[in-house]
């Protein structure tokens, strides 16, 4: 309901076709028109008792009550006598000639509007009036609150049905209207509607400002479309123009902070890689962590609808041969909207592949108009982020020097390291930063040029895009070439089509190629005493493992998309959704002996091909009944996935020359070549049905069943069905005088949704194929890892619920949405530990066991400043919580572990523990003095480590001794799965999100986003393996070389502090003569910190130029910008970057640190 106030409102719909008719027999035609119209759309019941109360105020509860608009003057209603009304369940035009009784006004009905006039004298009177108005043409541009064009924006004739036009991609528009007493009505999605009095103004420059309320925006759930006003999911919608120009190599890692319920978290900035990118929590599970070759892997990923197109990540990591980002060959400026779809009554409609959530992407399209060119550049730096702090040169020097002499005797003293005495040699009293030889500044910019036409039979988009963006690594990078077209086509008046084309190249860069812990030759937990001098030698041999490595790393995608309407009747519709699409992923390796420890050098050729078919047949069906009343849609769909994945791989070692970087020339005993093909199909049938009674009682249902040849041949088909409501609370009588409450929606759903294994070939048994012989016939064994069929192998069903609550406050200036869930995940498919006596090692299967995540989503929009305010200043604030646990367990619940990356410490699964938990040693202190150590009251001994061996001593670590053995350990060796292992910390975080204010004044804006991760538990390994690789792995002279972290403000142990009997150490000793129990290694909770953190992420700048500026070059619009992204963190930790954690909490200090980039850019329309 809007109500639309003009001083002079005399245009209205009779009068507006006499001026264009001119003829007095067609006045009397409308009349009868309007006459009929208005019996036909007013039957919305109203009820009123109101006494002496004015004719505005009447007219407003009216349109409270029935959703129709209002257009009247406010200077000319006052004159209206006071109205008396009593009535219940009246018609509206039964009310409306009650309201109007000798009144000196009257009323009319156009589509879903009342239209308030003066009485008009006579018929005579009025034809009389319209000829002393002519047909206006007016012009303008629409742009947005920054001075951008909105193209595809809408200008509308107030009170003409039809008379509406869009405006071009420059924003320009030009519409015909009855008289100069016209009025226009702008609007677009997600920004405020404007009503303008035509008057003597014949050029508009029209600005639209941001709306806090999208309830009129459209959103597609599975293939129905709603509107957001109506629908009963828990979806969020981000615009295009969010992320626009931000320098990322793709899309995800813009929506960090911007969405409630989606937890994004980079723990590599390498360009390129693909970070976490979860929806409600993890329920993926890998049981071999150390063989992932990328850990994203090791979370959930949602399921992405491209343009119509399903794209599946987990599909795609069994055959991704470059490590590269699938999702990055989609430029961001081709994106028009993103819709976050999280609960079952949206993602239960994708079946099989939508338990962890729905991500559907629509890019922009062509508009009606002539060629309008849009172009865009920005370039700027990515500069190195701060690296570990260590200690070098003299410094160096004289903490390991008073380690020495703080714990060595007088023997042990006599034999220190040369490299250590003698500080007068030029080899050895230098301060070589190892840091600073592998990392540098980069450079990133995008180059992005676009045109778009259009007819009333056809429009079309094109892009060009090119991103370049230089690691701040050595021989690291991305790149990325796209094109994409689109184009809409009208067959007929009740026939159209569309063709969507896209391709993209990316190369990328990999260093040293070896995992995202070995992005340098040196391993940063490890690097050498800063004492030694680099020689040219040295700077070429470091430098050379990049230069002379060869590693093309290119991934080529194509893809077509097609959609054609049909329809059939009125309300009926027939649709045909078509895509094919290929992914390929070359890798061609070679590294020459030199670079090899054992002097062997090798070469690889790693091609996949991955080819996906999709076909759909859709029927749609709308009708409403009694008048509005009742409105429902049916959808009924038939779907048809294919999938056909090739591999070619060949490997080689000893290859005869560094000239030959290619696998040839190689002996049979050195060679490897195998390929692969893989095949996958499935067959679904899914119906939608909405329903809703007045526009305020909602009801959604939907239910689809799957049938994939993924599973086993008793247990093909899944049904994932749906169900949700909704009632628009604030449409009831009730609330119609709470002026302040603008919407309320409440809402709820329940639904199933699955996921499928990413295993073509889950239910079958595996022959392992060694390359040996038996009598001279090739062999074949039983896999132990794939050794059963698996018959009734099935999805894994997540069930969730949802309740949730939509709120628009004073003129929906402030806006809440809401959600709280609960999501059940039942019989994941993951890979698990096989009793031993089996014969077999692991199995994947549906393992009996429950996983829960329980959270809340809160999202809040505001709009700070009255609309009279030359400054606006919009916020968005994003809250999402989740509690990740285990609900149940194979064998009778029992707890099992695993190892985390690179064996550090046990990742515990456990009843009532989170994914990832993990299990250590807890960690109380140091024993400062002999007497604070246990002893055990039967053997009269003190307390021992590592399985008896090592009794304690002071400045020794205190571990809890858990079990009470006087021994503190795992004892796995006694066949205890715990020892004195208890679960302590949680990766997983509960708390995250995003903060976004947005400033406007005339042609500037500002938009700053700060994102935050609370109650998250780190490990920080790489500060464990500094102190391990020193004290642990070596002896005076791995001492002597290898790098110390800095201890100046370290309080560790030594005999001369612990002289205090009033002393108690902060760190345990750090005698390089101690004995090694691993007591520096990350299996106690020594080294556990809080992940806590905020981060002001992004900050943007523009300004938008004046048109008299630029319009004399020929130019329509142009803006210049300037953003800075990764600025500044707010932490507890004493890591670098608390975001820059594995999935698992820990950081290694080897992972690609995340960059500071700073880019100015320019865009410009002709």
């Amino acid at each position: 309901m809007k109500i639309y106030d003009f001083n002079s409102c005399r245009a209205t719909y009779m009068k507006k076709k006499i001026l264009l008719t001119m003829k007095l027999s067609a006045v009397l035609i409308m009349l009868t028109i309007l006459q009929v119209s208005a019996s036909t759309l007013a039957q919305n019941k109203v009820t009123l008792s109101e006494k002496n109360i004015s004719l505005e105020r009447v007219l407003k509860s009216i349109t409270r009550q029935t959703g129709y608009d209002l257009i009247f003057n406010s200077t000319d209603i006052k004159k209206a006598k006071p109205v008396n009304i009593n009535v219940t369940d009246a018609t509206l035009e039964q009310t409306l000639k009650l309201c109007f009784a000798n009144q000196p006004f009257e009323y009319s009905l156009d589509t879903k509007t009342i239209i308030v006039q003066e009485k008009r004298k006579s018929l005579l009177s009025s034809f009389q009036t319209a000829v002393e108005f002519a047909a206006v043409v007016i012009t303008g541009k629409v742009v947005d609150e920054a001075g951008q064009p909105l193209p595809g924006a809408s200008v509308r004739e107030v009170g003409v049905q039809g008379n509406v036009v869009q405006t071009q991609a420059n924003g320009d528009f030009s519409i015909t209207v009855a008289s100069t007493e016209s009025s226009i009505v702008v609007s677009y999605i997600g920004y405020d509607a404007q009503t303008i009095k035509v008057g003597a103004q014949k050029n508009f420059s029209v600005k639209l400002q941001p709306t806090q309320n999208n309830l009129k925006e459209a959103v597609i759930i599975g293939y129905q479309t709603q509107s957001v006003r109506k629908t009963t999911s828990a979806v969020q919608i981000i615009s295009g123009k969010q992320i626009e120009n931000l320098p990322a190599p793709s899309f995800e890692s813009l929506l960090q902070g911007r969405v409630a319920g989606v937890n994004i978290q980079s723990f590599t900035g390498e360009p390129g890689a693909r970070n976490t990118f979860t929806v409600r929590g993890n329920t993926t599970i890998s049981t071999d962590i150390n063989s992932e070759i990328d850990l994203a892997n090791t979370m959930s990923s949602p399921l992405y609808i491209i343009d119509g197109i399903p794209l599946s990540i987990a599909d795609l990591a069994g055959s991704n041969a470059t490590g590269s980002n699938a999702i990055a060959g989609i430029n961001v400026n081709d994106i028009e909207s993103i819709v976050i779809q999280k609960d079952a009554a949206a993602t239960a409609v994708w079946g099989s592949r939508g338990a962890n959530g729905v991500i559907v992407i629509k890019t922009k399209k062509g508009l009606d108009g002539k060629p309008v060119v849009r172009l865009s550049y920005y370039t700027g730096l990515t500069q190195r982020p701060e690296l570990q702090r260590t200690v070098a040169g003299a410094e160096e020097r004289r903490q390991k020097m008073g380690l020495l002499q703080e714990y060595g005797t007088y023997n042990q003293l006599a034999n220190i390291p040369q490299m250590l005495t003698d500080s007068l040699n030029p080899s050895y009293n230098n301060a070589t930063d190892w840091q600073d030889l592998f990392y540098k500044s980069g450079q990133v910019s995008n180059y992005d040029v676009n045109i778009s036409a259009g007819s009333d039979i056809m429009n079309y988009r094109l892009s060009l895009n090119y991103y370049d963006e230089d690691g701040i690594v050595r021989n690291t990078g991305f790149s990325r070439y796209s094109l994409r077209g689109n184009f809409d086509f009208k067959l007929s008046s009740r026939a159209k089509t569309n063709l969507i084309v896209s391709a993209a190249r990316m190369n990328r860069k990999r260093g040293l190629g070896r995992g995202i812990n070995q992005i340098v030759p040196i391993s940063a937990s490890s690097m050498p005493a800063s004492f030694v001098r680099l020689g040219e030698s040295d700077y070429d041999f470091y430098y050379g493992q990049y230069d002379k490595l060869r590693d093309d790393n290119q991934t080529d995608q194509i893809s077509l998309y097609s959609q054609t309407d049909v329809d059939i009747v009125k309300g009926f519709k027939y649709s045909l959704q078509a895509s094919a699409s290929a992914i390929l992923d070359n890798r061609d390796r070679f590294q020459p002996k030199e670079l090899d420890a054992n002097g062997v050098s090798f070469a690889e050729s790693d091609h996949n091909i991955n080819n996906s078919y999709y076909l759909a047949n859709i029927l749609t069906y709308n009708k409403s009944f009694a008048d509005g009343k009742h409105n429902f849609g049916l959808v009924g769909i038939q779907s048809y996935d294919y999938n056909n994945v090739k591999r070619t791989y060949a490997y080689g070692t000893n290859i005869p020359t560094d000239d030959i970087q290619v696998v040839q020339g190689v002996t049979q005993q050195n060679i490897f070549g195998s390929s692969d093909l893989r095949k996958s199909a499935m067959l679904s049938f899914t119906g939608q049905f909405s329903y809703d009674y007045l526009g305020r009682y909602l009801f959604n249902a939907s239910y689809r069943t799957d049938a994939s040849s993924r599973f086993g041949k008793d247990s093909k088909w899944g049904t994932f069905p749906a169900v949700s409501l909704g009632w628009i609370a604030s449409d009831e009588s009730f609330l119609k005088d709470v002026k302040w409450l603008s919407n309320l929606k409440i809402r709820g759903s329940y639904g199933l949704s699955g996921t499928q294994p990413s295993d073509f070939y889950a239910p079958f048994n595996v022959w392992a194929t060694p390359q040996t012989t038996y009598d001279g016939e090739s062999i074949a064994m039983p896999s132990f890892t794939k050794p059963l069929t698996l018959p009734n192998l099935t999805w894994n069903k997540s069930s969730q619920t949802n309740i949730g609550a939509d709120v628009s406050l004073f003129g929906n200036r402030v806006n809440i949405t809401a959600d709280v869930y609960r999501k059940e995940t039942k019989n994941p498919i993951f890979q698990f530990d096989f009793p031993f006596y089996t014969g077999y090692t692991k199995l994947s299967y549906n393992v009996p066991m429950k996983i829960l995540n329980e959270g809340m989503d809160l999202s809040i929009q505001t709009r700070n400043l009255g609309n009279e305010s030359p400054l606006k200043w919009t916020t968005n604030l994003n809250i999402s919580y989740n509690r990740n646990r285990i609900a149940s367990l194979p064998y009778g619940n029992r707890s099992f572990s695993m190892s985390s990356r690179d064996y550090n410490q046990n990742l515990l699964f456990t009843v009532g523990g989170p994914i990832y938990g993990w299990s250590q040693m807890l960690y109380e202190g140091v024993y400062n003095r002999l007497q604070d150590i246990p002893v055990n009251p039967i053997t009269g001994k003190q307390i021992t480590y590592f399985k008896g061996n090592y009794p304690g001593l002071a400045g020794y670590p205190n571990w809890k001794d858990v079990n009470g053995d006087y021994d503190v350990w795992s004892d796995e060796d006694k066949g205890a799965q715990d020892g004195d292992l208890v679960q302590t910390g949680d990766p997983n975080p509960r708390f995250t999100g995003g903060l976004y204010n947005e400033f406007t004044w005339k042609r500037f804006s500002l938009g700053v986003l700060g994102i935050f991760t609370f109650k998250r538990d780190i490990i920080n390994t790489f500060k464990s393996n500094q102190y391990a690789n020193v004290f642990n792995f070596g002896g005076i002279a791995n001492f002597a070389n290898s790098r110390l972290p800095d201890l100046s403000e370290v309080d560790y142990w030594t005999p001369t502090k612990a002289l205090d009997p009033n002393y108690n150490a902060g760190f345990p000793s750090l005698s390089p003569y101690s004995a090694n129990f691993y007591q520096f290694l990350p299996f106690s909770t020594m080294w556990n910190e809080k992940g806590d953190y905020f981060k002001i992420k992004t900050i943007t700048v523009g300004y938008q130029l004046e048109p008299r500026w630029v319009s004399k070059l020929g130019i329509k619009g142009a803006r210049v910008y300037g953003i800075m992204d990764n600025i500044l963190t707010f932490q507890s930790s004493s890591v670098p970057d608390a975001e820059l954690v594995s999935p698992q909490g820990e950081y290694s200090g080897g992972s690609y640190p995340l960059p500071r980039k700073v880019t100015l850019g320019l865009e410009v329309t002709f």
